[in-house]
């Protein structure tokens, strides 16, 4: 894996994902497809899915399960 401040993409450590690409999530640096990126509150399970995480929204707000 990479540094703290880097991202892991074709096989290097970067300091930014290329164009058409993001990190996996905040945790996880990988760069992938931004298509490929679990919606927000979600992450990938050990499926390789995407699975809400977020059960808990602040005051004045609706959790959207979608």
């Amino acid at each position: 894996m990479c540094e703290a401040d880097f991202f892991f993409a074709d096989f290097s450590c970067v300091k930014t994902c290329p164009a058409g690409f993001m990190a996996k999530s905040v945790d996880d640096h990988t760069c992938v497809l931004e298509r490929d990126v679990c919606p927000f509150g979600q992450a990938y399970n050990d499926a390789g899915e995407c699975e809400l995480t977020l059960a808990e929204c602040e005051v004045g707000y609706v959790l959207n399960r979608d």
